[in-house]
C-alpha cells in the first residue's frame, strides 16, 4: 500500500459522509425492492392462479396428459412472468442520493436551515472560484449546512407504486 493510501485509510472520515453513506446503502436496497416487487408479484399472481385452479380441484376432472399440458402452461407463464428480473438492476449512488433527497423534501426533513437537496450537496465540489476566498467561505458555509441536514434524513419506506403496474388492482381478486 502507497503513503497516499495509507493516509486516507488513517484519516478520520466525516461523520455526516459515514451518515450519508448508511442512508445510501438503505436507499438503494428500498430502491431495489420498488424495482422487484412488480415482477416478483406478477410470478405471485400466477402462483395464486395455481392454487385456486387447484383447490377448486379442477386438475381432478382432467386426465393425466391434461393436467400435466396444465401444469406445463403455469410453469410456463411463470416463467413468462419472471423473466423481467433479469432486467432489473440495482440503484447506483447517484439515483440514491436523489431518493433521499426527495424523501426530505417530501417529509421536510432538511434540517434547519433551508438546504436543497442536502444528500446531493454533500457529495458536490466547488467548480469555479477556487481561488476566490469569499466563494471558498460561502462554499464552506453551504458544506456545514448541508453536513448538518443530512443527520436529519431519512430513507423512506419503499413504495413499489403498484396502482402505476396494475391499474385496475387485478392483484385484489388473486389475493381473494
Amino acid at each position: 500500500m502507497s503513503e497516499a493510501e495509507t493516509a486516507t485509510s488513517d484519516a478520520p472520515r466525516d461523520p455526516a459522509r459515514t451518515i450519508l453513506d448508511r442512508l445510501v446503502v438503505r436507499a438503494r436496497a428500498a430502491g431495489l425492492f420498488e424495482r422487484l416487487w412488480p415482477v416478483l408479484w406478477r410470478g405471485a399472481v400466477v402462483a395464486l392462479a395455481f392454487l385456486a385452479v387447484s383447490w377448486l380441484g379442477l386438475w381432478l376432472d382432467l386426465p393425466p396428459l391434461w393436467r400435466m399440458v396444465g401444469l406445463a402452461a403455469f410453469a410456463v407463464a411463470a416463467g413468462v412472468a419472471l423473466v423481467p428480473l433479469f432486467r432489473v438492476t440495482r440503484p447506483d449512488r447517484r439515483q440514491a442520493l436523489a431518493r433521499i433527497d426527495r424523501e426530505s423534501a417530501r417529509t421536510g426533513r432538511a434540517g434547519g436551515a433551508e438546504v436543497h437537496d442536502p444528500a446531493s450537496a454533500i457529495e458536490d465540489t466547488l467548480a469555479v472560484g477556487t481561488a476566490d476566498p469569499a466563494t471558498k467561505a460561502l462554499w464552506a458555509l453551504h458544506q456545514r449546512r448541508a453536513a448538518t441536514a443530512v443527520a436529519s434524513l431519512r430513507v423512506g419506506a419503499p413504495r413499489p407504486d403498484m396502482p402505476r403496474h396494475d391499474p385496475f388492482a387485478l392483484r385484489a381478486g388473486f389475493v381473494v
